[in-house]
């Protein structure tokens, strides 16, 4: 257990030191981002143009809604389904096969560390823009429920990351599983409230998407420090993060079980 527990301290030290020397990585993703934002900026200048608040959202309660996705995005997000995918199509997965770590551990705990420095990163830069753009925010901001509101920025990212790894897994069974992945992208996109608060969706929708992990990812945890809706509600939220990111599990390790059965790596 504690040789196990060094394995993967070494891992999370050594993805942090990286997440600090390629910090040209998070400014050139930045210009994508700003560029997303000055598209939304635009785009909801025109339709609130006459209108004050729309689905309980100002104008810039609507900005800062998505500066604060913004700042979600740097930590929840990660870049290693495409890795699983180019090895496994590559064979390069055999080497990990033979080594004492779990390979998707090894993967997510690399990536959690490298988006620790991502986060602060944005939480500065992002803050100070949220900070001209909507003072108020800071001054309505929910501190009591700080712990609880990282703990669900923390579940997002479990979220987000093993559904992700599912998708990379169909490798085994496909011959590249990135279509699948660009186009999961799109859908995520959408219904996990990156590009539109879920309010704005009909009713019967947004229960329905309650059911699933999107919501979980970005929609909810922003929700909880731009409209908190009390304990209860922040309970909940993290309460179903933790039966999302269970059902995911399972199904990650049982795809991973079988596709390892099932993967082939001639001269490898």
């Amino acid at each position: 257990m504690v040789g196990t527990l060094k394995k993967y301290l070494a891992v999370a030290r050594i993805g942090f030191q990286e997440g600090l020397e390629y910090r040209t990585e998070f400014f050139i993703n930045l210009i994508g981002w700003s560029v997303r934002l000055m598209i939304s900026v635009f785009l909801f200048a025109a339709i609130y143009k006459g209108q004050d608040i729309i689905q309980g959202y100002t104008f810039k309660g609507m900005i800062t809604y998505f500066l604060v996705i913004q700042v979600l995005m740097t930590f929840s997000f990660i870049r290693a389904e495409f890795r699983i995918c180019t090895d496994i199509q590559n064979g390069d997965f055999s080497n990990y096969l033979v080594k004492p770590i779990s390979y998707i551990g090894y993967l997510m705990i690399a990536e959690l560390s490298k988006n620790f420095v991502r986060a602060w990163l944005g939480v500065g830069l992002f803050g100070i823009i949220i900070a001209l753009v909507q003072p108020e925010f800071f001054a309505n901001f929910p501190y009591a429920e700080i712990p609880l509101i990282l703990l669900s920025i923390l579940l997002s990212f479990f979220v987000n990351s093993i559904l992700m790894i599912i998708i990379a897994l169909l490798s085994f069974w496909v011959v590249s599983a990135n279509r699948i992945l660009f186009m999961f992208f799109a859908v995520l996109s959408i219904f996990s409230g990156m590009l539109i608060p879920l309010q704005f969706f009909p009713e019967a929708l947004q229960r329905f998407l309650d059911f699933t992990p999107f919501p979980y990812i970005f929609y909810y945890p922003a929700k909880m420090m731009i409209q908190p809706g009390g304990l209860n509600e922040t309970l909940r939220i993290i309460g179903a993060q933790v039966i999302i990111i269970m059902i995911e599990y399972a199904i990650m390790t049982l795809m991973y079980r079988i596709g390892i059965k099932k993967y082939e790596a001639v001269g490898r």
